[in-house]
């Protein structure tokens, strides 16, 4: 709604300019009616612009986390699929930020929306899409974990690894669906040719 009320105003100053030249009415009318459409892909622009500025520091900062959660290894104190998972975790979360602020960065500069092979596009959605299932599993587990043994310490590791286990399961489940739904657009474009 904002853009084409920034749009209709900014055709109404081209009209009056346009007026006020004495040029020729039907090309400024012309040339403000393509200008119309490009004020509103120019707010679309700015505002992949600002995603993607913020998604890439929100990779860099996961990035610092990343490279300080990799010491977790030489401390003898967390267990090594503590560390692991921590490690990957964070790592999964800088490539997917970058990856994204790259993408909306591309389409903020060129005006162009690129489409990524759909094989990529399964993986890239595959792995992100462990988070929605370790989130959603990791609160009641470690409710439920805490309430069964409420005094034990490695109990709440022991939700962490399920919810884990179970964020992989979807994340597998979701690339195997996607790289068949490819499979199976790959195999109908051939048909058609």
């Amino acid at each position: 709604m904002r853009t084409t009320v920034i749009g209709l105003i900014s055709w109404l100053v081209g009209e009056i300019a346009c007026l006020q030249q004495l040029s020729g009415k039907s090309t400024c009318l012309q040339r403000n009616i393509v200008s119309f459409g490009k004020h509103e892909a120019m707010w679309r622009r700015v505002l992949a612009g600002l995603l993607g500025t913020l998604a890439v520091l929100a990779g860099y900062i996961a990035y610092g986390y990343a490279s300080m959660n990799s010491e977790d290894f030489r401390n003898p104190n967390v267990s090594f699929w503590s560390a692991a998972l921590g490690t990957g975790f964070m790592w999964l979360l800088t490539l997917g930020a970058f990856g994204m602020g790259i993408h909306f960065l591309k389409y903020s500069f060129t005006g162009e929306f690129f489409r990524v092979n759909l094989r990529l596009r399964a993986l890239i959605l595959g792995a992100l899409s462990f988070f929605p299932g370790f989130f959603l599993l990791a609160a009641p587990a470690l409710f439920l974990v805490s309430k069964r043994w409420p005094r034990d310490t490695h109990a709440d590791d022991l939700a962490l690894l399920i919810s884990a286990f179970l964020g992989v399961a979807l994340a597998v489940v979701v690339c195997l669906a996607l790289l068949r739904r490819a499979q199976r657009n790959d195999a109908a474009a051939a048909s058609v040719k």
